[in-house]
């Protein structure tokens, strides 16, 4: 009944146990079950990055909840999360560059009682090991593939309102896996024109500003301070 937990790296194959009976002349029979999480459970954040707003450049979007909101941003894996709240059908885009790790787009349903887990959504693992997860997509509203690399204002899929949900938008975050099945959001920052990084305010609008089109943009490690 001990669990084993393997952090895996690479596309090969790797062995993680091998079952053999204590006694070859006793019948014996066994039975398993796993789970596996996208990201690095040991990745530390680059605090000096600024995420671009994910949306069209010149779009003001505004955010329904923010950081610690009391809805839904209150636990671990969302605390840092930020809501954006836009019609069905918006273009997503690449708040950051990174990889493509996995993609949800067969869920067709939301509502405040659906499952957490049936939302559609496209996740992709940064430079530093974390992983950004764009949620609640449309049904098949990926527009990237897994194993895709992406630059920060590239098409990643389109808004929806699947899985638990209150209405259409988009859910944004980045995190970490932890052990088990659970994963911790951690404290991001946005380039919204300013020399520092803005913490996304609930209740707020934003516009994509140019300067977030070419990527990169970053603050220096001294005022890169946790939310």
């Amino acid at each position: 009944d001990a669990p084993i937990e393997i952090n895996l790296t690479g596309a090969g194959r790797q062995r993680v146990a091998q079952l053999r009976a204590v006694r070859d002349e006793l019948s014996w029979k066994h039975s398993f079950r796993f789970h596996c999480m996208s990201g690095n459970k040991f990745a530390k954040h680059d605090d000096t990055y600024l995420y671009g707003i994910p949306f069209a450049a010149g779009q003001s979007v505004r955010v329904s909840q923010g950081a610690h909101g009391r809805f839904s941003h209150s636990d671990v894996g969302n605390m840092y999360a930020v809501d954006f709240d836009v019609p069905e059908n918006t273009p997503v885009f690449a708040a950051r560059e990174g990889t493509v790790v996995e993609l949800e787009q067969a869920f067709t349903v939301g509502g405040p009682t659906e499952p957490l887990e049936n939302a559609n959504a496209v996740r992709i693992q940064h430079g530093d090991g974390t992983i950004g997860e764009y949620g609640h997509l449309r049904f098949n509203g990926a527009a990237v593939k897994v194993g895709q690399k992406v630059k920060k204002g590239e098409l990643v899929g389109y808004s929806g309102n699947t899985g638990r949900s209150t209405g259409p938008h988009l859910h944004f975050d980045v995190h970490v896996p932890l052990s088990g099945q659970f994963s911790k959001s951690v404290p991001i920052q946005f380039f919204t024109g300013e020399v520092a990084g803005k913490v996304l305010e609930e209740g707020a609008s934003y516009i994509r500003t140019e300067g977030a089109l070419a990527g990169g943009e970053r603050m220096p490690a001294s005022q890169a301070t946790s939310p």
